[in-house]
Protein backbone atom coordinates (compact mmCIF):
# COMPACT_ATOMS: atom_id res chain seq x y z
CA UNK A 1 0.00 0.00 0.00
CA UNK A 2 0.86 2.96 -0.86
CA UNK A 3 0.33 7.00 -0.81
CA UNK A 4 -0.08 8.67 -3.94
CA UNK A 5 -1.87 11.25 -5.60
CA UNK A 6 -4.41 11.03 -8.81
CA UNK A 7 -5.93 13.63 -10.30
CA UNK A 8 -4.26 16.10 -8.19
CA UNK A 9 -6.31 14.69 -5.34
CA UNK A 10 -4.87 12.10 -2.48
CA UNK A 11 -4.85 8.17 -3.20
CA UNK A 12 -3.68 5.29 -1.57
CA UNK A 13 -2.66 2.50 -4.24
CA UNK A 14 -3.07 -1.20 -3.47
CA UNK A 15 -1.09 -3.32 -5.16
CA UNK A 16 -2.63 -7.29 -5.22
CA UNK A 17 -0.92 -9.97 -6.77
CA UNK A 18 -1.89 -13.54 -7.58
CA UNK A 19 -0.58 -16.89 -5.74
CA UNK A 20 1.62 -19.48 -7.53
CA UNK A 21 -0.49 -21.55 -9.86
CA UNK A 22 -3.68 -19.50 -9.06
CA UNK A 23 -5.59 -18.73 -12.34
CA UNK A 24 -4.87 -15.00 -13.24
CA UNK A 25 -8.55 -14.43 -15.45
CA UNK A 26 -10.01 -15.77 -12.16
CA UNK A 27 -8.10 -14.05 -9.63
CA UNK A 28 -9.16 -10.42 -11.47
CA UNK A 29 -12.62 -11.31 -12.10
CA UNK A 30 -12.79 -11.58 -7.95
CA UNK A 31 -10.72 -8.47 -7.68
CA UNK A 32 -13.25 -6.36 -9.95
CA UNK A 33 -16.71 -7.88 -8.35
CA UNK A 34 -14.91 -6.88 -4.94
CA UNK A 35 -14.33 -3.05 -6.05
CA UNK A 36 -17.69 -2.91 -7.26
CA UNK A 37 -19.45 -4.21 -4.41
CA UNK A 38 -17.06 -1.94 -2.44
CA UNK A 39 -18.08 1.03 -4.23
CA UNK A 40 -21.71 0.76 -3.97
CA UNK A 41 -21.81 -0.50 -0.82
CA UNK A 42 -19.63 1.13 2.15
CA UNK A 43 -17.28 2.98 0.16
CA UNK A 44 -20.66 4.91 -1.38
CA UNK A 45 -21.99 5.75 2.26
CA UNK A 46 -18.37 7.27 2.90
CA UNK A 47 -17.37 9.42 0.12
CA UNK A 48 -14.82 7.06 -0.94
CA UNK A 49 -14.02 5.49 -4.48
CA UNK A 50 -11.81 2.06 -5.47
CA UNK A 51 -10.37 2.54 -9.13
CA UNK A 52 -8.31 0.07 -10.96
CA UNK A 53 -6.17 1.00 -12.93
CA UNK A 54 -4.45 -2.14 -14.33
CA UNK A 55 -5.73 -5.00 -15.81
CA UNK A 56 -3.39 -7.91 -16.87
CA UNK A 57 -6.31 -9.83 -18.51
CA UNK A 58 -6.80 -7.49 -21.43
CA UNK A 59 -3.27 -8.76 -22.25
CA UNK A 60 -3.71 -12.26 -21.61
CA UNK A 61 -7.38 -12.21 -23.43
CA UNK A 62 -5.73 -10.62 -26.76
CA UNK A 63 -2.83 -13.44 -26.73
CA UNK A 64 -5.04 -15.93 -26.39
CA UNK A 65 -7.49 -14.49 -28.52
CA UNK A 66 -4.42 -14.92 -31.26
CA UNK A 67 -3.25 -17.74 -29.93
CA UNK A 68 -6.76 -19.44 -31.33
CA UNK A 69 -7.17 -17.39 -34.03
CA UNK A 70 -3.86 -18.32 -35.79
CA UNK A 71 -4.27 -22.07 -34.70
CA UNK A 72 -7.89 -21.65 -36.89
CA UNK A 73 -6.31 -19.70 -39.71
CA UNK A 74 -3.50 -22.11 -39.48
CA UNK A 75 -5.40 -25.59 -39.90
CA UNK A 76 -7.54 -23.84 -42.37
CA UNK A 77 -4.45 -23.03 -44.53
CA UNK A 78 -2.64 -26.72 -44.01
CA UNK A 79 -6.00 -28.26 -44.89
CA UNK A 80 -6.48 -26.15 -48.16
CA UNK A 81 -2.64 -26.16 -48.86
CA UNK A 82 -3.47 -30.15 -48.40
CA UNK A 83 -6.28 -30.61 -50.55
CA UNK A 84 -4.36 -28.62 -53.52
CA UNK A 85 -1.16 -31.00 -53.70
CA UNK A 86 -3.36 -34.22 -52.46
CA UNK A 87 -6.67 -33.42 -54.62
CA UNK A 88 -8.21 -36.50 -52.21
CA UNK A 89 -11.02 -35.19 -50.07
CA UNK A 90 -11.10 -38.41 -47.75
CA UNK A 91 -6.94 -38.01 -47.41
CA UNK A 92 -7.36 -34.26 -46.39
CA UNK A 93 -10.10 -35.45 -43.75
CA UNK A 94 -7.66 -38.01 -42.19
CA UNK A 95 -5.47 -35.30 -41.61
CA UNK A 96 -7.90 -32.67 -40.79
CA UNK A 97 -9.25 -34.93 -38.17
CA UNK A 98 -6.37 -35.42 -36.41
CA UNK A 99 -5.81 -31.42 -35.50
CA UNK A 100 -9.12 -31.54 -33.16
CA UNK A 101 -8.36 -34.90 -32.38
CA UNK A 102 -4.98 -34.37 -30.64
CA UNK A 103 -5.80 -30.65 -29.51
CA UNK A 104 -9.59 -32.01 -27.64
CA UNK A 105 -6.92 -35.11 -26.42
CA UNK A 106 -4.42 -31.91 -24.77
CA UNK A 107 -7.13 -30.03 -23.25
CA UNK A 108 -8.20 -33.53 -21.58
CA UNK A 109 -4.80 -34.13 -20.67
CA UNK A 110 -4.37 -30.96 -18.90
CA UNK A 111 -7.71 -30.99 -17.46
CA UNK A 112 -6.83 -34.33 -15.62
CA UNK A 113 -3.44 -33.35 -14.66
CA UNK A 114 -4.94 -30.27 -13.01
CA UNK A 115 -2.69 -27.74 -15.17
CA UNK A 116 -4.11 -24.19 -16.18
CA UNK A 117 -4.30 -23.33 -19.63
CA UNK A 118 -2.02 -19.87 -20.02
CA UNK A 119 -0.56 -18.08 -23.06
CA UNK A 120 2.58 -20.70 -22.63
CA UNK A 121 0.49 -23.71 -23.07
CA UNK A 122 -2.28 -22.53 -26.02
CA UNK A 123 1.49 -21.27 -27.93
CA UNK A 124 2.85 -24.65 -27.42
CA UNK A 125 -0.88 -26.19 -28.72
CA UNK A 126 -0.41 -23.96 -31.76
CA UNK A 127 3.29 -25.43 -32.62
CA UNK A 128 2.18 -29.13 -31.98
CA UNK A 129 -0.85 -28.15 -34.44
CA UNK A 130 2.00 -27.86 -37.35
CA UNK A 131 3.87 -30.74 -35.83
CA UNK A 132 0.66 -33.03 -36.04
CA UNK A 133 -0.01 -31.78 -39.42
CA UNK A 134 3.34 -32.72 -40.83
CA UNK A 135 3.48 -36.52 -39.18
CA UNK A 136 -0.06 -37.36 -40.74
CA UNK A 137 1.39 -36.06 -44.03
CA UNK A 138 4.15 -38.09 -43.40
CA UNK A 139 2.37 -41.23 -42.37
CA UNK A 140 0.04 -40.43 -45.24
CA UNK A 141 2.65 -40.54 -47.52
CA UNK A 142 4.27 -43.55 -46.62
CA UNK A 143 1.01 -45.27 -47.14
CA UNK A 144 0.66 -43.61 -50.44
CA UNK A 145 4.24 -45.38 -51.24
CA UNK A 146 3.21 -48.79 -49.97
CA UNK A 147 0.24 -48.78 -51.84
CA UNK A 148 1.90 -48.46 -55.03
CA UNK A 149 4.25 -51.23 -54.39
CA UNK A 150 1.98 -53.67 -52.26
CA UNK A 151 -1.40 -54.50 -53.00
CA UNK A 152 -4.16 -53.85 -50.77
CA UNK A 153 -4.85 -50.76 -48.72
CA UNK A 154 -4.61 -52.64 -45.05
CA UNK A 155 -1.77 -54.19 -46.38
CA UNK A 156 -0.07 -50.70 -47.28
CA UNK A 157 -1.23 -49.25 -43.81
CA UNK A 158 0.68 -52.42 -41.72
CA UNK A 159 3.78 -51.77 -44.13
CA UNK A 160 4.06 -48.32 -43.69
CA UNK A 161 3.24 -48.01 -39.63
CA UNK A 162 5.28 -49.06 -37.44
CA UNK A 163 5.34 -51.93 -35.41
CA UNK A 164 4.01 -51.78 -31.60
Amino acid sequence: MAAVRQKGRPAIAINAQRETGANVLEVMDGIRRTIRELNEGPLAREGLHLTQVYDETNYIDSAISLVRSNIIIGGTLAVAVLFIFLRSISSVAIIATSIPISIVGTFLAMWLLGRNINVISLAGMSFAVGMVIDNAIVALENIFRHQQTWTGLRRSGERSSPAP
